[in-house]
Parts: C-alpha cells; sequence; structure tokens
C-alpha cells in the first residue's frame, strides 16, 4: 500500500509516504542485523548460549519465511548433535549455528551421515546465525533422496529478508511483530512509556481515521502567537504549514478527542511528555527550533516504526505544530515569558 496526500506545503505536488513494504523490510533488517551483532560479539568472547536459545525463536521465523512446520528436536530427543530443528511433514531438518566457518559446515554433514538421518529427512539446512560466508569450497551431497548444496542451503539473515520481499504484507507484518516482540535491546528506552505509547497510537489513529468534518479556514490557527516567538526567522513558513496541515488532520484530531479515544489524563501526560522533551532537545541543539523540530519528529517517527505502526509524516508534523501552539512543543521558560509581557 501507498499513502500519498496533498498539500500546499510542497506546492501541490505529492509527498510520498513509505510503502508499507518497504517499512516492514526496514525494520525485520534492523532487527536481525542487530540480533546477528549481538551473536558474533558474544562468540567471539566464547559465549555460544545464545545459540541455543535462539533455536525457537528461529524456528519461528523460518516456520513463517518458508512455511515450514520446524519444531526443536529436543522436544523427543535430547541434546542432538546433529540437527536443532526438524520438521517432518517436509522432511526437512535444519542446524541453527554462530559459526560460519567450513570446518562447521563439514563436521555438521559429517554427523549427519554418521546417524543417517538422509533416511528421515531429504533436507538439511544450516542457518548461519552471524554472517554466512561468500562461498564454501565443498562438494555437493546427494545420497538417494537427500541433497546438500553450499549455495543453497546454507542461509543467513540475509536470505529471510530476499524470502520476505515475496510474501504478503499480512506474512511481513506478522515477522515483524515477532521480531519486535522478542527481540528486546538492553538498554534504557528499549521499553517505551505509557505517554510514548499513546503518543504513537494517536498519530496512527490521525494517520488512519477518515472525517466527513471539515476544517473551518477563519480559524486563528495559533491564537497565543507562539510561533513567531519561537520561529522568528520562518514564522511565516512554519505558520503556513501548520495552516495547510490543519485542513487535513484538524477535523480529525476534534474527532478523535471528541470520542474520548484518548482520556484526557493521557492526552495531559502525553502534553508533560512532549514539554519535557522538547525543552531537552531544544537545549541540546542550541536553542535551534527549526533543526530541535526535526529531531523531535525523527524521535517519533523512531517510536512509530519500532511498534510497527502505519503513520503520515506529515500527521507527526501537524501533531508537533499544534501542540507548539499550546506550549507543549518548545514552552517558554519562566524568563522567556517575563521577557514578553
Amino acid at each position: 500500500m501507498i499513502k500519498i496526500i496533498y498539500n500546499g506545503i510542497n506546492n501541490n505536488k505529492p509527498v510520498l509516504i513509505m510503502l508499507e513494504e518497504e517499512k516492514y523490510i526496514k525494520s525485520a533488517t534492523s532487527y536481525l542485523c542487530t540480533l546477528s551483532d549481538y551473536t558474533d560479539t558474544m562468540s567471539s568472547l566464547n559465549l555460544h548460549d545464545t545459540s541455543v536459545i535462539q533455536e525457537n525463536f528461529f524456528s519461528r521465523v523460518l516456520n513463517l519465511v518458508f512455511d515450514y512446520e520446524l519444531e526443536n528436536i529436543n522436544k523427543i530427543k535430547q541434546n542432538a548433535s546433529a540437527i536443532d530443528l526438524y520438521d517432518n511433514k517436509n522432511r526437512l531438518s535444519v542446524q541453527v549455528t554462530s559459526t560460519s566457518s567450513l570446518t562447521k559446515v563439514k563436521d555438521c554433514l559429517k554427523k549427519f551421515q554418521e546417524k543417517e538421518l538422509n533416511k528421515e529427512y531429504d533436507t538439511l539446512k544450516i542457518y548461519i546465525l552471524t554472517k554466512k560466508q561468500k562461498s564454501y569450497k565443498i562438494d555437493d551431497v546427494e545420497i538417494g533422496k537427500f541433497k546438500f548444496s553450499s549455495k543453497v542451503d546454507i542461509i543467513d539473515k540475509e536470505d529471510i529478508l530476499r524470502a520476505m520481499l515475496n510474501l504478503p504484507l499480512a506474512t511481513q507484518k506478522e515477522i515483524v511483530d515477532l521480531l519486535f516482540h522478542q527481540i528486546t535491546p538492553l538498554k534504557e528506552e528499549s521499553e517505551p512509556s505509557n505517554e510514548v505509547i499513546t503518543l504513537v497510537k494517536l498519530i496512527n489513529r490521525l494517520s488512519d481515521m477518515v472525517t466527513t468534518e471539515s476544517f473551518d479556514e477563519n480559524t486563528e490557527i495559533d491564537p497565543k502567537q507562539k510561533i513567531p516567538l519561537r520561529f522568528k526567522d520562518n514564522t511565516e513558513d512554519i505558520e503556513d504549514d501548520l495552516f495547510e496541515l490543519s485542513i487535513t488532520y484538524e477535523p480529525i484530531l476534534a474527532s478523535i478527542l471528541k470520542n474520548n479515544e484518548i482520556d484526557s489524563l493521557m492526552h495531559s501526560k502525553v502534553s508533560t511528555y512532549l514539554k519535557i522533551k522538547s525543552r531537552k532537545i531544544l537545549k541540546e541543539n542550541n536553542m535551534d527550533a527549526n533543526q530541535s523540530l526535526d529531531v523531535l519528529q525523527d524521535e517519533i517517527i523512531k517510536n512509530l516504526n519500532l511498534g510497527s505502526y502505519s503513520y503520515d509524516e506529515m500527521a507527526v508534523r501537524f501533531f508537533l505544530l499544534k501542540h507548539l501552539t499550546a506550549c507543549n512543543v518548545f514552552p517558554l521558560s519562566r524568563s522567556e515569558r517575563l521577557a514578553h509581557v
């Protein structure tokens, strides 16, 4: 799905919003690369427990991407050495490893043949948790129905991402949702606050909702004249932006608030969050309001992408400018307020 909106900001040219497919592929790439880098570092420290933990996780990922029915071999046989995952229906087996060396591949094939697993499975995939080599100097193997080719059967995250390109959007979203809920960065910002969750949900509704109401173009969009106080050098541009965006988004926001989709307490908390967050960003950017607005917008879009929410970039812009006029974005300090009395 491609979303296109028209507005006066870009001389009535269409503003292209990110392809849904592109959003999902980018999110999946970010998550899988993060996990791959983490695994690579852990392996370099000889901490291989993470590979074992990831077996169940990747059985679910591979099932979604390739329509397999993989299960962990430990369900039927503890400490199996040759394979980690199995799919009886498709006669498929998978070895999950963080080691990408040729020696590892040869060892895996050797154990597979020693245990005569070729009688149970026609295919062996070796999934590399880090990054597979560009090529492997090893002959293809064919024993009865069992076939193994290093070009086809050694896979990593890039193979998952390539396969995702051909999947329906609903399946792509399901994969990203799985990655989002299972891959949690170990940092303070990994769990968004309730205010942030409410904020991104509100913008999601603002982007997707349709209303029959219209905007009164005689409405004073900045009654307290907050825009000139923060954007002294380009006041007119910012005011024009807000006016054009208000035509599209003001009736929708009014409908959301009227129908109590966001309760008044949470809306108040969102306002407080924006005050504190925007004030901090403004100080970090030497009180440059234009640069700070872009940084704040990028921060919110990052949270929208992390949660796989659909959104219009212009809806984010409108929401921030709207809160600017309400003194919630880049609020004036006490000394600034006194100076303008």
